[in-house]
């Protein structure tokens, strides 16, 4: 029989934190439009432990995310590879480690300029401390439940952000009115999906409601909000009442930006998109579908990747830059913003040192079976096509997928990404055949998870 648990923890940072989600710009908090959570979902068969942690936050480290996943696999009494940490990459959050500069590097600066790295280490000891409050409530929550799904489909909250021109070049976020644009240069997942897991009483104590793409109204301003992700859960959760706790698993957005620049309102305030979901989910509920919840099994395969090594000329240039520009290219009087390219040149040398030192990535992938669902954890930024892949043809019945999970090692971006170029590509650290191996890696996972044979192993391996 299946259990599960539930609880949420208030992660909202304090007044002068760092907020992430971007580059080269000082962002304290100066306002709380809503709210952050913690939420934690406990699933247990008897056997069996998995534990899922989806927090609104622009992104995690894996030097952070380590030790935290630890600390859950031993009170659960659990592996690590059973233990998942989300980001559902809120751009108006603060983020769990530093996800631009590393914290070695970083001390070539002052403590004043400590949050060009990304992170803001007054904010870490607090919220590993709430999350494993939450943990904790949701373990003693457990209960046996019942598992059913739905999903719906909405094409009004994402789009491409990348498009391909007339003379077969790349443009990235194009504007409404460049006569240039042919098409767009990738598509999206329009799925809204909605697993709820309720009780023998029929109380819904848990809904993981999926959908894929950027979370961006807060960008660049300097307010707290959980976007999209947080006013869909929010919604959903009162509409169960009862003390549900709604978890969003983010999918693969890499390239996935709220908005179509063609739609006249794809600016509107951030209820019009969440709206949306909320809309398409008031459809899908009557049509939730009995979903068998056993067996519960989690899978986690570790891949060695290359990592892309920076030309010389590129290094070159970001050394005499460097050399040239000792302190930041301030772009305002009031120094709150740093030229992207300074930024860029002092990441290229951090990479370029680590990647001499580790040449492959670590790359983790997760799948964990409740029944006839599957969810699947990525690091970083795939692109959405490895996520659709991923879906045909599948062994299970609905496949979330979500991404910034355990590490936020970048952008993955297609193939014919490369092609094209833009920024994804330029920040990116994986070869253009990286997207192709993780997809298949995770294909075979997921059905090992789902094969009786190889159901629950974990390990590691290089491709």
């Amino acid at each position: 029989m299946l259990a599960a648990g539930a609880a949420s923890a208030d992660i909202t940072p304090e007044m002068g934190v760092q907020i992430a989600g971007d580059i080269g710009r000082y962002r304290p908090v100066e306002e709380i439009r809503d709210r952050l959570y913690a939420k934690v979902l406990i699933l247990n068969d008897g056997v069996h432990t998995v534990c899922i942690v989806a927090t609104d936050l622009t992104a995690v480290q894996r030097d952070r995310t380590d030790q935290l996943r630890a600390r859950i696999a031993e009170y659960l009494q659990t592996s690590r590879g059973s233990v998942l940490i989300h980001a559902t990459q809120t751009h108006s959050a603060p983020a769990l480690g530093n996800e631009i500069l590393s914290r070695d590097y970083l001390r070539k600066f002052p403590p004043s300029l400590a949050w060009i790295g990304g992170g803001d280490a007054r904010y870490e000891a607090f919220l590993t401390d709430r999350v494993i409050s939450a943990v904790q409530a949701a373990r003693a929550a457990l209960a046996p439940v019942r598992l059913r799904a739905a999903r719906g489909y909405d094409s009004r909250v994402a789009t491409n952000r990348r498009y391909i021109s007339r003379d077969d070049t790349g443009i990235y976020q194009a504007r409404p009115d460049n006569p240039n644009i042919l098409c767009w240069e990738g598509p999206i997942d329009p799925e809204v999906g909605a697993a709820v897991l309720e009780d023998y009483q029929g109380r819904v104590r848990c809904a993981i409601l999926h959908h894929t793409c950027h979370p961006c109204h807060g960008y660049p301003k300097r307010w707290i909000s959980a976007d999209w992700p947080g006013y869909w859960a929010r919604k959903v959760e009162e509409h169960f009442g009862g003390g549900c706790v709604a978890l969003v698993l983010n999918g693969a957005c890499g390239n996935i930006l709220h908005g179509n620049p063609f739609d006249p309102d794809h600016k509107g305030p951030l209820e019009i998109r969440g709206g949306h979901l909320v809309e398409t989910t008031e459809k899908i509920l009557p049509r939730l579908e009995k979903l068998p919840g056993a067996p519960l099994r989690c899978g986690s395969k570790v891949l060695s990747i290359p990592l892309r090594l920076a030309p010389a000329e590129a290094l070159a240039a970001a050394r005499k830059l460097v050399a040239a520009h000792p302190d930041p290219i301030w772009l305002d009087p009031g120094q709150t913003r740093i030229d992207w390219q300074w930024i860029h040149a002092h990441r290229l040398l951090d990479q370029d040192a680590r990647k001499k030192l580790h040449p492959n990535y670590d790359y983790e992938v997760q799948a964990v079976r409740i029944g006839g669902l599957a969810i699947i954890g990525w690091p970083g930024e795939p692109f959405v096509e490895a996520q659709l892949e991923v879906k045909k043809l599948a062994p299970a019945r609905y496949v979330f997928v979500a991404h910034m999970c355990n590490d936020s090692p970048g952008y993955q971006p297609t193939r014919k990404a490369f092609k094209y170029g833009g920024y994804e590509v330029e920040w990116s650290d994986f070869y253009e055949n990286t997207l192709d191996t993780v997809t298949a890696a995770t294909r075979r996972l997921m059905q090992d998870v789902y094969d009786a044979a190889g159901a629950g192993e974990t390990g590691t391996g290089s491709l």
